[in-house]
């Protein structure tokens, strides 16, 4: 058996906390639209030290939920990879192939803690290899066992779900400057690649009881990539949750978009004389560039300060929609209405 170190009498410490402490759980998936996330490769980047029994025992027990919210979101379509770090090195447990949710299953399901010593842990160098499908020959000897081969498919949605209670510090077992910007540097290597990545802080939540070195290095993961930042308690509960609803998102919150407001001046005009409208369109409360504004078979866009002006001349009284466009926006809407012309009697 491995000493007891910082780490480990901390994280016997917050089991006992999580007893009398609120219970915290992530919510579960809703709403998984059924191939909105394909096709679909999904890693996993687990740590299987030996303060990660909760949460590795958490996650075997809603496998068969993580696994078909998966088969949901992709389709049918979706490949699924396997990488832990037991012992400041990477082993491959399941490559990506197709049909190969049996064999991510069965490796799952065969992977228990043990063993990790001192904190850190070498979780940026498994994201690493996921990230570039790296060969044990790309790395120190003795460093990775099996080759994460092939690569993520350049036509699919990338997702790498990283699930540690540690701080990162590569192969030296030193949460240092070098570390620190090595786990910025693989943060980069997957938005170039288009690999969100999620990460799941065991022991994240109640506040403040994890390890507080892991946060920033798993915030980075998935601020830079656009995935998610999810924590567990202490003892590992919720971190099934946690994976199966960032897998029900595609691997990143999807951004509500901003609807667009569209006034226009003067709100009415009169039959059978010329007139321009001045419309203004803002979007969260700011000028909103470059808006389509349609109005009367007549369109024009916004300038900087999302503005702009149609004329136009009816013939008829009635009231006229107004609607405005931009990719990524909501549609506004508003209306201007024509007044009948007055009559003049002698």
């Amino acid at each position: 058996m491995f000493a007891l170190t910082r780490r480990k009498l901390g994280a016997a410490f917050v089991v006992g906390l999580a007893a009398v402490t609120a219970v915290y759980s992530v919510a579960p998936a809703e709403g998984a639209k059924k191939g909105s996330c394909s096709p679909l490769d999904l890693a996993f980047v687990l740590d299987n030290t030996g303060s990660m029994g909760g949460a590795i025992d958490n996650i075997k027990k809603g496998l068969n939920k993580i696994v078909n919210e998966a088969n949901t979101v992709s389709g049918g379509n979706v490949r699924y990879g396997l990488v832990t770090f037991p012992e400041d090195n990477v082993v491959v447990n399941t490559v990506f192939a197709d049909h190969n949710e049996s064999a991510v299953k069965s490796s799952i399901n065969s992977t228990f803690a043990g063993g990790g010593g001192n904190t850190p842990e070498s979780s940026d160098e498994a994201l690493e290899t996921v990230v570039l499908g790296r060969k044990a020959s790309d790395v120190p000897a003795g460093k990775q066992t099996g080759d994460f081969q092939p690569p993520y498919r350049s036509s699919a949605q990338k997702i790498a779900i990283v699930i540690t209670d540690a701080p990162p510090g590569a192969f030296d077992d030193d949460y240092d400057a070098t570390a620190k910007a090595h786990y910025k540097q693989v943060a980069k290597e997957a938005k170039a690649r288009h690999i969100r990545v999620t990460s799941v802080w065991v022991g994240g939540s109640p506040k403040g009881s994890g390890d507080p070195d892991a946060k920033p290095a798993l915030q980075d993961y998935a601020k830079t990539t656009g995935g998610e930042f999810r924590t567990t308690q202490a003892d590992g509960t919720g971190a099934s949750a946690a994976i199966r609803a960032s897998i029900a998102s595609c691997g990143g919150k999807k951004k509500k978009r901003k609807r667009l407001k569209v006034r226009g001046t003067p709100h009415t005009l009169t039959a059978g004389k010329s007139s321009c409208v001045n419309f203004r369109v803002t979007s969260g409360g700011k000028a909103a560039k470059g808006v389509r504004v349609r109005f009367a078979g007549h369109s024009a866009k916004t300038n900087s300060k999302g503005r702009a002006r149609i004329c136009v001349r009816f013939s008829s009284a009635g009231c006229r929609g107004v609607r405005a466009t931009k990719r990524g926006s909501l549609p506004g809407r508003t209306r201007v209405c024509v007044a009948a012309a007055p009559r003049f009697t002698g």
